[in-house]
């Protein structure tokens, strides 16, 4: 006599072992492959000391530019705008305070060189601040500073396109472009009559290649370590930024 029929039920079957044990086996390259690349990423990051080193300083300078551009673009996917890749990514995890600081005169300049409305209000922001000298102020200052001289809506689109003001973005402009379009950039850009606080000057040499780069390396690594447990740091997540002695030891310290 034949048994009755019963449906087909999928938590009833045995688990598959081979099943598993293939995606485990999967997972384990995957995390080689990345666990390599990262070891790759991290070489090239030590040869970048190494060329400023041995009197390379416009050669790492340009090897820098090129590995925080590629960088900024994977921290910021899934937004395709390179160059606002590249400032919001050395600001949130270069580990330089000064990148996100406003320069009146890079905020006058970038705005002029836009279309629209934007050369009018270059000029708005050349009256609320004057200038030379240029202090260079944190955000939330620079925008206090320019809303009596603006409306309502002008200052939404500056607040939207703030990030051309910054210094991370001088470095975009006149570092990070020379060295990707034309025959490399030079070693640093030099700031005249600008001021930072008590600050009578900025350093003449800015930003420093190995500092810039290995706050974006070490958040890789960070990111990295932490997927293996399943919790990634974020950038909001984040709240204290990275010194670099602290950026350092972890460079330089064998990864867990």
């Amino acid at each position: 006599m034949f048994e009755p029929w019963t449906p087909f039920v999928a938590s009833s079957l045995p688990e598959n072992e081979t099943e598993r044990l293939t995606m485990d086996a999967n997972q384990q390259v995957k995390r080689e492959v990345i666990a390599s690349y990262f070891d790759h990423a991290e070489a090239r990051v030590a040869f970048l000391s190494e060329l400023d080193r041995t009197d390379h300083r416009s050669e790492a300078m340009t090897l820098c530019l090129t590995y925080i551009d590629s960088f900024a673009q994977w921290l910021c996917w899934p937004r395709s705008a390179s160059g606002r890749n590249f400032v919001e990514a050395a600001i949130q995890f270069g580990g330089d305070e000064l990148m996100g600081l406003v320069h009146p005169l890079q905020a006058v300049q970038s705005f002029q060189r836009m279309n629209g409305p934007w050369p009018a209000l270059a000029e708005r922001v050349k009256v609320a601040f004057p200038g030379p000298p240029h202090e260079l102020l944190p955000m939330a200052t620079f925008e206090e500073r320019l809303t009596p001289h603006v409306t309502a809506a002008q200052l939404t689109g500056v607040q939207r396109e703030a990030w051309r003001a910054t210094i991370a973005h001088a470095a975009y402009q006149h570092l990070r472009n020379p060295s990707v379009h034309a025959f490399g950039s030079s070693d640093g850009i030099y700031f005249s009559r600008t001021t930072l606080g008590e600050q009578p000057s900025l350093p003449s040499h800015f930003p420093s290649s190995s500092e810039s780069l290995a706050g974006l390396s070490v958040r890789h690594v960070v990111a990295r370590k932490r997927t293996a447990s399943g919790s990634v740091t974020t950038a909001s997540s984040r709240k204290t930024p990275m010194k670099f002695d602290d950026i350092k030891s972890r460079l330089t310290r064998p990864l867990a």
